[in-house]
């Protein structure tokens, strides 16, 4: 299964308890017709800004690879800003799988009303790979996607702490549907954490919470050293194009004090149109009355 090609702009935006939160979204996956991909995007809460832009060429002279170049900042208000970069190559295996190495650099820069904060760099290298059988790139009834990478780095810190060391991190993530008549079933969920080291500074931690994984809470309401979150949804098909589920999602993040687990549920409906789906969903996180809940809407263009 491929990406649909197209070129798309999405966006979601919340309000929550006085707090905007949001995001935009970019992509041409090709651009003026010659098969080069870009992603432009922006996300935004109370405390975090984030922006992450990416090109890709679809080959290299008569090659099959498609050499990538991305680059994305935090800027976490009154704490730090964070700066990553990254450059690698995608190598297709076979029309169902995908093979990826790159580099990798970073540096975290404390903000000024954080004079005490911690200065940061790190260099290393990432790999991954990518096997998909869904029957739609977007919308699947039928199908397994998955995809593991991990990554090393060299890291020095100056500042508020002063130390070099190696770090190491893996994720993971699937998504299994499966299909009968006009009812089909989404088993969905995804891994992130440092390996090594333990204990990392917190502008390295992973966000938790949100549109695509915990719906009854705030985007990027939970951040941890390691992270996973899980969610089934019978579907049922109304029409083509048109799904309509409730779901139940779980979700854990560990920080300093040890592992916290979170609980959501909730219903939505999602339309398949060219440039990709359109969501509308209702989640209640826990002890939230019903009334009370988080409405998303968004666009998405992949898994």
């Amino acid at each position: 299964c491929r990406d649909i090609s197209t070129t798309s702009a999405s966006g979601l935006v919340g309000y929550y308890e006085g707090e905007f939160f949001g995001n935009f979204e970019f992509t041409s996956k090709n651009l003026f017709g010659t098969g080069r991909k870009v992603s432009f995007e922006f996300r935004a809460d109370a405390r975090t800004k984030e922006i992450e832009i990416s090109y890709a060429e679809p080959f290299v002279f008569s090659a099959n690879v498609s050499p990538e170049f991305g680059t994305k900042w935090v800027i976490a208000e009154s704490s730090y800003v964070r700066r990553e970069h990254t450059l690698g190559v995608k190598i297709p295996l076979s029309y169902e799988t995908d093979w990826y190495l790159g580099v990798l650099a970073g540096r975290t820069t404390p903000d000024a009303a954080n004079p005490d904060g911690t200065n940061q760099e790190n260099y290393g290298a990432e790999m991954g790979v990518s096997y998909s059988s869904l029957d739609d790139a977007v919308l699947p009834g039928n199908g397994i996607f998955i995809r593991v990478s991990g990554s090393g780095e060299y890291q020095r810190s100056w500042g508020g702490e002063d130390l070099r060391q190696f770090g190491a991190t893996g994720s993971g993530n699937f998504l299994i549907a499966r299909k009968k008549g006009r009812f089909t079933i989404w088993l969905k969920g995804a891994t992130w954490g440092w390996i090594l080291p333990n204990l990392v500074d917190r502008s390295r931690w992973e966000f938790l919470g949100g549109w695509q994984n915990l719906r009854g809470y705030r985007q990027n309401q939970f951040a941890g050293i390691r992270i996973f979150w899980g969610t089934i949804e019978p579907r049922f098909i109304l029409a083509r194009g048109v799904h309509i589920f409730p779901f139940a999602d779980i979700g854990g993040y560990r920080d300093l004090a040890g592992w916290n687990i979170k609980y959501s549920c909730g219903a939505g409906i999602e339309y398949r149109y060219r440039g990709g789906v359109f969501s509308i969903e209702y989640g209640i996180g826990e002890g939230v009355p019903l009334t009370r809940g988080l409405l998303h809407f968004g666009i998405r263009m992949n898994m």
